[in-house]
């Protein structure tokens, strides 16, 4: 059905579907806190840095070789096209002003959402008690 290789791709997978009721409640109680998070670190880190980096992928052709086999088993290389994805970063000015004002909303809503989180923490414990 699968070849080795595969089955070793799936294990990450199985195990993390292994998470208990009570981590994925806990995981999710935190999520919208981690995301507030991710996005106060990205906008000091553009603010030190003075621009902000926007990537993009795009996918070019570089020319290889491509090898065949003919009908009485050799092989030929011959020149071709393949397709090859890049991903490229562009900087981009920012408005301080705006990057400031949303540093502090967003500094403003994650300080909201502690005492939140850690109620949803502490539901997660009363709904999943450890298991001894």
């Amino acid at each position: 059905m699968f070849s080795k290789p595969m089955m070793w791709l799936l294990v990450p997978l199985a195990l993390g579907a292994c998470a208990t009721p009570r981590e994925a409640c806990i995981r999710d109680a935190q999520s919208e806190l981690r995301a507030v998070t991710r996005d106060i670190s990205a906008i000091e880190t553009d603010l030190a840095r003075g621009y902000r980096l926007v990537r993009t992928r795009e996918t070019d052709f570089r020319l290889t070789t491509c090898f065949r086999r003919t009908r009485e088993g050799e092989t030929f290389g011959y020149p071709c096209q393949k397709p090859v994805t890049v991903t490229n970063s562009t900087p981009i000015g920012i408005d301080y002003s705006e990057e400031r004002s949303r540093l502090s909303q967003l500094k403003a809503r994650q300080s909201r959402l502690l005492s939140s989180t850690e109620a949803g923490i502490r539901q997660c414990r009363a709904a999943y008690p450890a298991e001894s």
